[in-house]
């Protein structure tokens, strides 16, 4: 079953969002600072300094977040990865209370470890009459109760079932099919969320050899 990639969600904006006010307010302090030297003559080299000591703090700042926080910032979002995962799902009724859902699973078949990713699941009748729809976080940042299930490792299965509406009349399941599309998808990126030392190790290592 080939998943699809409609549009972003709202965790998703979220991630993004921090990303940008970061990125925002970074911008804005610069920009004060620039046109604080432009109207104090008198005080310019000291602008300046301020300026450079503010640039030179930014890595700093990010190192001292929380890893959740930080993890979450080197996140990116990753469309052509949908290639690399395999979903499949079939239709079930929750004895209990007669709710229609579907039991899914997830199989991340590349070398990426997926940090989030959500799913838009149907449940159909012969007809392509939709009987139940579901939206629900199959791979989250970190690990936590109420449908936190955590990252998705490289060559990993995940097994999860999703319930929807109650039907209105009687159905017999064997009439069913499922229908799963990918509504977001992120990766983690391994090379900015490695240790400063690391990253200026593989550097040297890079400028030594040319």
């Amino acid at each position: 079953m080939k998943a699809e990639y409609p549009k972003r969600t709202f965790l998703s904006s979220f991630v993004s969002g921090l990303s940008c006010i970061i990125v925002t307010l970074i911008i804005c302090i610069t920009i004060i600072l620039i046109y604080g030297i432009h109207m104090t003559g008198k005080k310019s080299q000291e602008f300046v300094a301020l300026v450079q000591n503010t640039i030179q703090d930014l890595p700093a700042i990010q190192e001292s977040l929380p890893p959740v926080v930080s993890d979450i910032l080197n996140n990116k979002r990753d469309v052509q990865y949908r290639d690399q995962i395999e979903i499949n799902a079939r239709p079930v009724v929750n004895q209990q209370n007669g709710r229609l859902g579907a039991s899914v699973t997830i199989l991340n078949k590349g070398p990426k470890v997926v940090s989030l990713m959500s799913l838009r699941i149907v449940v159909l009748n012969n007809n392509d009459d939709v009987l139940s729809e579901i939206n629900q976080w199959v791979v989250t940042p970190v690990t936590g109760k109420n449908n936190w299930p955590g990252l998705l490792m490289p060559n990993s299965q995940r097994y999860l079932s999703s319930f929807g509406q109650v039907p209105s009349y009687t159905i017999n399941i064997k009439d069913l099919k499922t229908r799963v599309e990918i509504t977001e998808i992120r990766t983690w990126d391994k090379e900015a969320s490695a240790p400063k030392e690391v990253n200026e190790q593989k550097t040297d290592e890079i400028s030594a050899s040319m």
